[in-house]
Order: structure tokens, then C-alpha cells, then sequence
């Protein structure tokens, strides 16, 4: 592999390496809380290449932020697709500091409690990024093995 597409590669490993992990090392402190009255709760349906979902808006007393729940998180996503929680005493937990692709809304949620239920925690807001985590550790090992393979054949070659 040439040096300039070797050096392509490794950024853009770099790059997904800390997109995965860095959210693993998220915790209680790091996070912002929110916490009044929902006053809007929306379903919507998000549908680009490579990435269609649905997920919940909700609104949260003054916060000109919104919250949305992907349907990746389970038990908040039944709990809300059953509840109309409009009205209900809501608490919060999110990265105010993540990257976010609109500036009202968050996906960022890590903790729901909805009128002291609490329907997601840490573990469970995180558990995409675990697999996420298990994925790229087979992508990493396929790409080490296959360029070390790479060099052996070059070697062999010359």
C-alpha cells in the first residue's frame, strides 16, 4: 500500500476509533441535566442513505434544545411509543458538548426518567457504542493482519 493511502487509512481509523470510544468514557459528571415538564412529545422518521430511523422529540420545559430518543434505545423508545407523557415530570442526562448535525435537537441522551420511572440509563444509552467497540476491534485485526499479509507478499516478490 502506498505511503499516502497508508497515511488516508490510519487518519480515518483514528478518526472512527475516537467517534466509538470516546463516548465509553462518558460519565455522570460530564453530562448537562435538564429537568420540568415535557410539553411536546413527536415521533419522527429520519431517512438517508445508509441511515433510516425513527425516533422521539421531546420537549422539555424552557430548553429551546430537544431531545430525541432512537429507536436503538429500547426500552425508552416502547416506553415512549406507548406513554403520551406530555405533561409529565422529565429529568435529562446529555452531552451538551456533542456533536449534534441540528442545533435544537440532541441525540446525545444518555439517562430518561420519566415521573421517577426511569425507562433508560447509562449502560443502556451506551451499549450501541459497546458493539460499535467489538466491530472495529475485528476491523482493526482484519487490518493489521492483511497489511502485515501485504508486506510478506512484497517481501516475497522482491
Amino acid at each position: 500500500m502506498q505511503p499516502f493511502k497508508l497515511a488516508f487509512v490510519g487518519i480515518f481509523l483514528l478518526i472512527i476509533h475516537y467517534v466509538i470510544i470516546s463516548p465509553l468514557f462518558v460519565t455522570k459528571s460530564d453530562l448537562t441535566t435538564i429537568d420540568g415538564k415535557v410539553y411536546a412529545q413527536q415521533l419522527i422518521h429520519v431517512s438517508r442513505p445508509k441511515n433510516v430511523y425513527d425516533a422521539y422529540i421531546v420537549a422539555v420545559g424552557t430548553s429551546p434544545i430537544y431531545f430525541a430518543i432512537q429507536d436503538n434505545k429500547d426500552r425508552a423508545f416502547k416506553f415512549l411509543s406507548t406513554h403520551n407523557i406530555i405533561g409529565d415530570h422529565i429529568t435529562v442526562l446529555y452531552d451538551a458538548k456533542g456533536h449534534n448535525e441540528q442545533d435544537n435537537i440532541t441525540y446525545h441522551v444518555y439517562s430518561v426518567t420519566v415521573d421517577g420511572n426511569n425507562i433508560m440509563n447509562m449502560n443502556e444509552a451506551k451499549s450501541f457504542y459497546y458493539w460499535g467497540l467489538l466491530l472495529l476491534a475485528f476491523l482493526d485485526t482484519v487490518f493489521v493482519f492483511g497489511y502485515r499479509r501485504m508486506q510478506r507478499k512484497a517481501l516475497e516478490a522482491s
